[in-house]
């Protein structure tokens, strides 16, 4: 029985920290992404990605606000530096986390039926 909790909670556990982030496929220009204050995908030109929870605009400079190590920080955009911008689709990384949450809970619910048709069959 000890067994069956466990490999419950793993499965519990990797259905939590399930989530994904859809962004756009068309590019968009800097201030469409200040505009819009969504999480934001910089592809740099030396292919580098960088992930931003919004892109601000003060006194004509871009800044990207990012997390880095549990501190919020103020990262200067350079315009000549980047390839492409590309912000948050809330639609569809809606329906991606419905998709996943769904798709773990029928194997979290299937495996358990699987284990307790176990169980009561002596297995």
């Amino acid at each position: 029985m000890l067994k069956n909790k466990f490999i419950s909670m793993i499965l519990v556990l990797m259905l939590m920290l399930q989530s994904c982030t859809v962004y756009q496929k068309t590019a968009v220009t800097l201030d469409e992404a200040a505009a819009s204050s969504r999480k934001t995908l910089i592809t740099k030109t030396d292919g580098a990605k960088l992930k931003v929870k919004r892109v601000e605009k003060r006194d004509g400079t871009f800044y990207g606000i990012a997390k880095v190590e549990g501190k919020t920080e103020k990262i200067t955009l350079v315009e000549n530096e980047i390839k492409t911008v590309r912000v948050l689709n809330k639609t569809a990384t809606t329906f991606g986390n419905i998709g996943i949450v769904t798709g773990s809970a029928i194997v979290i619910f299937t495996t358990v039926a699987i284990l307790a048709i176990g169980a009561a069959f002596g297995g």
